[in-house]
C-alpha cells in the first residue's frame, strides 16, 4: 500500500478477531484506520463508500472508507477506526439495541444494488449449489425446495424495500463501547432491500449460540422472540425466500468449510422448521429456533 500510493501508514497492529483478518493503521496527521483487504471491483467498493457516508450522515455508527486502492489481484480498504471492540457476551439487551439498530437503516438504501439471493444458481463464493447437491440425501431435499421457491417467482423479481441492508447482520460484526453499540463494521456485503432481512441472519446467528451455549449469557427464548416478532412484521411471503437464501447460505458454507457434523445438522434443523412454517402462510416463531 506504502510502496504504491506514498501514503507513509504506520502499522499499529493486528485485529485479533475476524476470519479475513485487518491490520490498524496510522496516517501521517495522527488518523488511525482499519486496513483490510476485498476482492470486489473498485466501483464496487466506491459505491459503499457512498452509501455508508449517507449513513454516517443520518447518524448511524458505520465507519467512512479513507481510501480505496486497486492493487491488481485484489484491492486494499483504509476505513475509519471506530471505538470499541467486538462483544464478549450477547445478551438480551444487546439484541434490543441491535434491533434499534436495523430500524434505523429505514430508507438509507438509494444507490445501493438490489439484493441477490442466489435460490436459482450459485453465488460468488458462498450459497454455492453444488455443495448441497453433492453432500447427502438430506442436503438434496433441501436444496430442491429453495429451488422450487425460486421458480415460484420471475429471475429478475426484485427484493422490496428501500433500506439499507447489511448482509452479514450479528454480533460479530458489531463493536460495543461501555455497553452500547458503537460500530457494526464488515461491509463486504450490502444490498438495497428491506431492512429486516437482516434479522433472518441474525435468528440463525441467535439460534445456533442457544444451541452450542457461545457466548451468550443472558441470553434466552425471549431475546429469539423479539427478534422473530419484528421479522412477522414483514410479508410471509418475502421472509420465506429470506429463509430459502439463509439455509442456502449457512448450510451450504458449514459443510464446505468443515464444521462439526452437529453445527451443519442444526442449521438443516432450522432451515427445515423455517421452511416447513413458512410454506403454510405462516410467520416465524420462537419455536422453529429454539430446541
Amino acid at each position: 500500500m506504502n510502496d504504491r500510493t506514498g501514503a507513509s501508514l504506520r502499522l499499529a497492529g493486528l485485529a485479533d478477531r475476524g476470519e479475513v483478518g485487518a491490520a490498524y493503521v496510522q496516517w501521517p496527521d495522527g488518523r488511525t484506520g482499519v486496513l483490510t483487504r476485498s476482492a470486489a471491483p473498485v466501483d464496487v467498493i466506491q459505491r459503499t463508500g457512498r452509501l455508508l457516508a449517507g449513513a454516517a450522515a443520518a447518524g448511524l455508527p458505520v465507519p467512512a472508507y479513507q481510501k480505496i486502492v486497486d492493487l491488481g489481484t485484489q484491492r486494499v480498504i483504509i476505513q475509519e477506526r471506530l471505538p470499541g471492540s467486538p462483544p464478549d457476551n450477547v445478551d438480551n439487551r444487546l439484541v434490543g439495541d441491535l434491533l434499534d439498530l436495523v430500524d434505523r437503516f429505514t430508507g438509507l438504501g438509494d444507490g445501493g444494488v438490489d439484493l441477490e439471493l442466489y435460490l436459482t444458481s450459485s453465488g460468488p463464493g458462498f450459497c454455492l449449489h453444488e455443495t448441497l447437491a453433492g453432500h447427502n440425501d438430506r442436503s438434496r431435499r433441501l436444496l430442491a425446495r429453495i429451488r422450487a421457491i425460486a421458480a415460484e417467482q420471475p429471475d429478475d423479481r426484485p427484493e422490496s424495500g428501500n433500506d439499507l441492508v447489511h448482509l452479514d447482520f450479528h454480533p460479530a460484526n458489531v463493536l460495543v463501547d461501555r455497553g452500547r453499540i458503537s460500530g457494526l463494521v464488515d461491509w463486504d456485503g450490502v444490498a438495497r432491500a428491506d431492512r429486516r432481512f437482516a434479522l433472518v441472519t441474525l435468528s440463525f446467528d441467535l439460534s445456533i449460540r442457544l444451541r452450542t451455549g457461545t457466548e451468550c449469557r443472558g441470553l434466552d427464548g425471549s431475546g429469539v422472540e423479539r427478534v422473530v416478532e419484528q421479522l412477522a412484521c414483514a410479508a410471509v411471503e418475502d421472509v420465506r425466500r429470506w429463509w430459502a437464501h439463509m439455509s442456502l447460505r449457512q448450510v451450504e458454507w458449514t459443510i464446505r468449510h468443515g464444521y462439526d457434523r452437529a453445527v451443519v445438522d442444526w442449521y438443516e434443523t432450522i432451515a427445515e422448521r423455517g421452511l416447513d412454517r413458512l410454506d403454510s402462510g405462516r410467520p416465524i416463531s420462537a419455536r422453529e429456533l429454539l430446541d
